[in-house]
């Protein structure tokens, strides 16, 4: 049996081959990004929960301080305030939390060392601070 030649040549064919994957491709790939979104399996865009993470920072009223917390990965969250003496000021725990962030007043706290206590899946995380009244000693003449 003879090749015969159906009219494309070598260039030809191999260019129209390249433009029918080219198609398939698009098409299977727009096949399953409609997919994805119709089943609401769109990709995720979060990271994984690596773990307890938190920080304390004041904020532009200098008797104020945020607390924000992420718990590890179902886990509860576990939020104290401390001083130095062991004496609790707040405590609180959570269930079922993404993220955490609070702000507390220190207005009325005594001078002294506090703690906030940050627990979730065994982890820890603990910032120390102090609170002291400066003495301003000036002479005011009227």
């Amino acid at each position: 049996m003879k090749n015969q030649n159906i009219g494309m040549s070598g260039k030809g064919l191999r260019s129209a081959v390249r433009n029918s994957i080219s198609a398939v491709v698009f098409v299977f790939a727009f096949a399953l990004v409609q997919t994805a979104f119709a089943n609401n399996d769109a990709p995720k865009t979060t990271a994984p929960n690596l773990g307890l993470q938190a920080s304390v920072h004041p904020t532009a009223d200098p008797f104020r301080v945020y607390v924000s917390a992420v718990p590890v990965e179902n886990k509860s969250l576990r939020v104290s305030l401390m001083n130095d003496r062991n004496d609790v000021f707040y405590y609180n725990r959570y269930w079922r939390l993404d993220k955490y962030r609070r702000s507390f007043n220190l207005a009325e706290l005594a001078d002294g060392t506090y703690t906030f206590l940050i627990e979730s899946g065994g982890q820890r995380f603990k910032h120390t601070f102090t609170i002291s009244t400066a003495t301003v000693r000036e002479v005011a003449v009227h």
